[in-house]
């Protein structure tokens, strides 16, 4: 009886099943989805939960839309490789196959086993870079490989040196960013996070750029100026020496005490925290919360934002959720560089300590241009 529906049931479809991959082993991979879609694999540090920063929620967002274009996505967390929920499941349940473990994961082994799969294959960071583009290409040569610079760390360095008291010679600059573009050039194309990165790209000789961003949607909160108190910073410290620690450390030695002076309020330091350095700043004036699970209470109770950043690289994609919240911001000239935003225009930029702390008392004072930015903002 089996055998006679399995004739009748190819004698019916015979012209479907013409079309199928044939029965073996090694098709099982191309026979699962059967979707005429190009297959992408990305490859960061880790499962890249928003809330950690660092520009995991822009790669939070470009997996989405890799998806939303119609392509198959594989994610492959390269140095942290174990899950965080809930958004290891949140991007299974887009149709992305997220690879997760709780020990690093052979990527050789798993790319040898998928040669000739992928159409395009995305890599993000330098130190991964370093690791997997030499092997991509040597078992994948088929596949269109690009780097994503999500930021460009040469620059942070060179400026961390310089706070440190380390000035690097021209050839020493030079140095840096040469070795870390070399590390791309395998690559047949390049996406940075802003025009300001894609310059220093293309003055290095590097052809196929282009700048894929953080858009975010507009949720203007509702509190008016008045019912607001307090200043925000919303940042994740998860190792030391880091733009996000030395901002803090630095706005609470150099322009918060200018600040208090003028001003009864609190600072609100929110965001993932591993620091020992942050948590000791903890004070009457200082409250430092550590994660939340919903940042739109302090967007819609905070009076304005601060990105006091001295090195930095990327976008501060922070500073992009803020303005779409509607709060108003005091930032560093290199911030504003980074998002090409204009002093008394979109924000505030503070160009000394002492200039930082008279733009943040004057925008906490000053309703009318409170809700100018506000506006510039959104």
């Amino acid at each position: 009886l089996a055998l006679g529906n399995r004739r009748k049931f190819k004698e019916k479809w015979q012209k479907l099943l013409e079309k199928q991959t044939p029965c073996s082993e090694k098709n099982v991979l191309y026979a699962r989805d059967k979707r005429e879609c190009k297959k992408i694999l990305v490859i960061d540090d880790r499962v890249p939960a928003p809330f950690l920063g660092s520009g995991y929620p822009r790669t939070y967002e470009l997996l989405q839309q890799l998806v939303d274009l119609q392509y198959i996505v594989t994610y492959f967390p390269l140095q942290v490789p174990e899950p965080i929920e809930p958004y290891t499941k949140f991007l299974q349940q887009k149709g992305i196959e997220v690879f997760y473990s709780n020990c690093k994961m052979n990527f050789i082994e798993f790319l040898e086993k998928r040669h000739d799969y992928y159409d395009v294959i995305i890599v993000s960071r330098p130190h991964n870079a370093m690791e997997v583009l030499g092997p991509i290409k040597k078992i994948s040569p088929n596949s269109a490989l690009i780097y994503d610079a999500e930021a460009l760390f040469a620059l942070r360095e060179i400026l961390y040196q310089g706070f440190s008291g380390n000035v690097l010679s021209d050839e020493k600059m030079k140095e840096l960013i040469e070795n870390e573009i070399g590390l791309v050039r395998l690559a047949d194309s390049v996406i940075t996070v802003s025009d300001y990165e894609k310059k220093t790209f293309v003055e290095n000789g590097l052809g196929e750029i282009f700048v894929w961003g953080h858009p975010v949607a507009l949720r203007p909160t509702k509190s008016q100026f008045g019912e607001r108190e307090g200043i925000l910073f919303v940042g994740s410290f998860l190792s030391e020496s880091s733009p996000n620690e030395d901002a803090v450390i630095f706005f609470i030695n150099e322009v918060f005490p200018k600040i208090k002076k003028v001003l009864n309020c609190q600072l609100w330091i929110v965001g993932t925290n591993n620091l020992d350095s942050i948590k000791k700043l903890q004070s009457e004036s200082v409250v430092v919360t550590g994660r939340v699970e919903d940042l739109s209470v302090f967007y819609e109770k905070c009076r304005l934002f601060v990105v006091p950043h001295r090195f930095a690289a990327g976008i501060p994609l922070k500073l992009l959720e803020a303005m779409s919240y509607g709060l108003p911001s005091v930032v560093s000239p290199l911030i504003a560089k980074q998002l090409d935003l204009n002093d008394e225009q979109q924000v505030l930029v503070g160009n000394s300590s002492d200039d930082f702390a008279q733009d943040v008392v004057r925008l906490y004072n000053n309703e009318v241009l409170w809700n100018t930015l506000r506006k510039a903002s959104l």
